[in-house]
């Protein structure tokens, strides 16, 4: 360009210096002005032809640029997914043009493009009528450009979705002249919708067959949506309802539940939101069916994450009706109570015999069967106390104690052989008698069970549990235990052991803090047992506090290590204050020979024997700390404690008590009010006047420390003093009513003590009183509630001793409850 324009300037002073030597020779000579006009056109030539070469080289250099253009675009387009293509408004649509990239259909530009193919060949016959239908719908209504989705069929017979954006190319007068598409093939999308749509239905199938609905709630909005099937499960018309998930969805949601599962089931929905977990929500409860009964509901859901892993604002889930499960588990649960019921009121006969066959042990049933009390049968041989015939011959029959002594094998006595009593009484009875091994396995005695069977009123049909599963802890049940431990008796689970556990201090646990909190110290022990195993082992409650294990492939050294795994985890898991303890025994079967069912029996030797040593200790702690609980919530009952075990002693030593009896009554006022752990702090702190009702909930306080106390055997003669600390001299007190010296001595100085401090302390709505006003009391009271002597003795060498700061307080309260 640089060069063109010097060459332009070059022409025109040259064009200008003509000119200007021209003029000068017209005036020198007019002659020569011809030559001067034939310079200057030949000057104008000769710029002309430059002007023209130059254009030439322009439009050369244009083109060549164009041409790469086009190149570059071809290959753009041959080698896009989307096909470039033209054809005729004429019928079947002759195709004028179409991008090589065709060829992913098996086709080629040239047979298109000669007509081998027309566009309509192309399309799915089941689509073209759609199609041209389509089109013809677009084009009357001068609709340019517009998209169609059909099917095409490649050469090789393939079918193939395609999405078509066409334009319509008209001329002036709006007639159509052709049609420029661009094909873009969808199949793979088209699939994947038609998968999606599957598994929608087959969902909603799903969904309809089992009975299900679906719902959705929306933390943010508060809004709850939900499927037609949960409207129809409860017979209700799913379009009264609001679809789109207004609160009145929500609203008869909570309408609907039963009354006593309105605030249970809505709490537990709202804490699991509250709660932020991506864990599974579940939950049971009851919504009232139009027809007006109660249809049980077990609902589960979950709230949806986000791909990146965050949990969203929204918690999907499901109802299935249950309703007839549970009717199931409460016939089943009812059936096993009345069950349970059964097998305690009828009571089996237990002797025990020595080595010799001569009787040890006997309880009351069996003597109340044979007539003969323990006393009377102690160290005779068994035959003479449990005599046998036959029941058909009516002649003696062996003696089962013998019988096992002689084979060290446990013995039933077929059919019904009769027990002649003492008396001649003669009864049906069935029986088994088993030896008594010591820990070398050798036999010490034997046991004897007997039942009266001329009484018994259910055949010998065999009692099954109805279920599996135990219904507090969720675990199998000693019925499919025993089932298992069968299956799994074979020489590939070899080693097979069996570990048996058992709840410490469960009976103070549910005298202490009730049986709800018991059944809690059930379940943390199971769920603790049950994070603990494999998944092949098998875990069952086996009794009301025993559990039992199976684990396959285990030997002795791997349980011991499970074992201490949970005692473990147990220590880290105290249930009100109170370190949660089991005893665990187990036994491993190494060889095909052993039987299972001696490992099980050895087994639970060992758990009972490890219980005798863990037991005492654990109630013993669990007793002191439920001591020290009731102090810390209320300090004032440890004042109270302390003040009334020192008046204890003091009391114990002006009666010339020795160092032991002092001590139990010092412990006597630490543990009298321990049953107090068991009545709620509300109605211990009450200032207003107690009802009736109150009144006597407060006086079980006595009971409940006796059951506490008593679960320790060192602690059952205080267990006593604290059952009667609050009897009194006329018979007027509780919980027995005992009179003058039928109390025993300790509870009745411990009734002056507790009463003579209730009144110099302050106590709820009650102020402190000085020590005279107490004296006055206790005097006035002598010979009616207290001890006569006793209050002397309190009066005259107690009392001077003692020192309290105290306030006036009228004198027509009661003091003494």
């Amino acid at each position: 360009m640089k060069n063109s324009k010097g060459r332009w300037f070059l022409s025109i002073l040259g064009i200008v210096g003509a000119i200007g030597m021209g003029a000068s020779l017209l005036k020198a000579s007019g002659t020569t002005f011809l030559l001067l006009i034939l310079l200057v056109a030949s000057l104008a030539l000769t710029f002309l032809f430059i002007k023209h070469l130059e254009n030439r080289e322009s439009l050369r250099r244009e083109r060549e640029k164009v041409e790469e253009e086009l190149k570059q675009a071809k290959l753009v387009v041959e080698n896009s997914p989307a096909i470039l293509i033209r054809w005729k408004n004429m019928p079947n649509y002759p195709i004028m043009m179409v991008s090589a990239n065709i060829g992913q259909f098996g086709y080629s530009q040239e047979e298109l493009v000669s007509g081998e193919f027309t566009h309509a060949d192309l399309v799915h016959p089941e689509d073209l009528d759609r199609m041209n239908g389509e089109i013809e719908s677009y084009t009357s209504n001068n609709i340019d450009r517009y998209h169609q989705q059909y099917r095409i069929i490649s050469k090789k017979g393939e079918v193939r979705w395609i999405d078509d954006l066409t334009t319509v190319i008209r001329d002036r007068d709006r007639n159509i002249l052709e049609y420029q598409g661009i094909l873009l093939d969808i199949t793979d999308r088209k699939k994947a919708e038609e998968a999606l749509r599957e598994s929608e239905a087959r969902l909603k199938s799903i969904i309809a067959v089992s009975n299900t609905g679906a719902w959705e709630y929306h933390h943010d909005t508060g809004n709850l949506w939900c499927s037609d099937e949960y409207f129809t499960m409860l017979g209700r018309d799913p379009d009264k309802y609001d679809a789109n998930g207004s609160a009145n969805v929500s609203e008869s949601w909570i309408d609907l539940l039963h009354p006593d599962d309105q605030k249970a089931a809505s709490d537990h929905f709202f804490e699991y939101l509250k709660g932020g977990s991506a864990g599974m929500y579940e939950n049971h409860f009851r919504m009232k069916h139009r027809n007006g009964t109660w249809v049980w509901i077990w609902s589960r859901g979950q709230t949806v994450k986000h791909v990146n892993g965050n949990l969203s604002h929204m918690t999907i889930g499901t109802h299935i009706n249950i309703t007839k499960i549970k009717e199931m588990e409460f016939s089943l649960y009812k059936e096993k109570e009345q069950f349970k019921t059964t097998l305690i009121s009828i009571g089996d006969g237990v002797i025990s015999t020595d080595i010799s066959g001569n009787v040890r042990v006997m309880n009351r049933v069996s003597e109340r069967l044979t007539g003969w009390t323990q006393e009377e049968a102690l160290d005779k041989p068994i035959e003479t106390i449990f005599s046998v015939l036959d029941e058909d011959t009516r002649e003696p029959i062996q003696n089962p104690v013998r019988e096992v002594l002689e084979t060290g094998k446990i013995v039933e006595l077929s059919n019904h052989p009769i027990l002649v009593s003492k008396e001649g009484i003669e009864r049906l009875i069935e029986d088994s008698a088993a030896p008594i091994k010591d820990e070398n396995g050798d036999t010490t005695g034997v046991v004897l069970v007997f039942r009266d069977f001329t009484e018994k009123k259910k055949s010998q049909n065999e009692i099954e549990y109805l279920s599996f599963h135990d219904y507090l802890t969720g675990l199998y049940n000693r019925r499919f235990f025993e089932t298992e431990m069968k299956r799994l008796d074979t020489e590939r689970n070899l080693p097979l052991t069996i570990i048996l556990g058992d709840v410490n201090g469960l009976k103070l646990i549910n005298d202490s803090f009730g049986h709800a909190v018991g059944d809690e110290l059930i379940v943390k022990a199971a769920n603790t047992l049950k994070e603990s195993i494999r998944g092949e082992d098998i875990l069952a409650r086996i009794g009301g506090d025993e559990y039992a294990l199976l684990l396959p492939k285990t030997d002795g050294a791997e349980a011991d290590e499970l074992v201490r795994r949970v005692k473990r985890k147990l220590k880290k898991k105290p249930l009100k204050e109170i370190e949660v303890s089991v005893s665990f025994g187990w036994e491993t079967k190494y060889h095909t020979t052993e039987s299972l069912t001696k490992v099980f029996k050895k087994a639970e030797d060992k758990m009972y024997k490890q219980k005798l040593f863990e037991g005492p200790s654990m109630r013993g702690d669990a007793i002191h700390n439920i001591l020290a609980t009731i102090n810390e919530k209320r300090p004032e009952e440890k004042n109270h404690s302390e003040k009334v075990a020192n008046l204890c002693v003091a009391m114990g030593k002006a009666l010339g008590m020795d160092a032991y009896d002092l001590e139990k009554l010092k412990m006597l006022g630490l543990f009298h009010d321990i049953g107090k752990i068991a009545i709620s702090d509300s109605l211990l702190s009450k200032r207003e006047e107690l009802t009736e009702m109150e009144y006597n909930e407060i006086c079980r306080h006595a009971e409940i420390g006796y059951r506490i106390l008593s679960t320790v055997n060192d602690m059952a003669e205080i267990a006593e003093y604290v059952l009667y600390h609050h009897e009194r001299w006329d018979g007027k007190g509780y919980p027995k009513g005992l009179k003058g010296e039928e109390i025993p001595l300790p509870s009745r100085i411990c009734f002056i003590a507790d009463a003579y401090d209730m009144i110099t302390s302050d106590r709820n709505h009650l102020s402190a009183k000085s020590a005279e006003y107490a004296a006055e009391e206790l005097q006035k009271n002598a010979g009616i509630q207290f001890d006569p002597k006793l209050v002397t003795v309190f009066l005259r060498q107690v009392l001077p001793e003692m020192k309290y700061s105290v306030e006036e307080m009228p004198a027509d309260k009661a003091f003494f409850q």
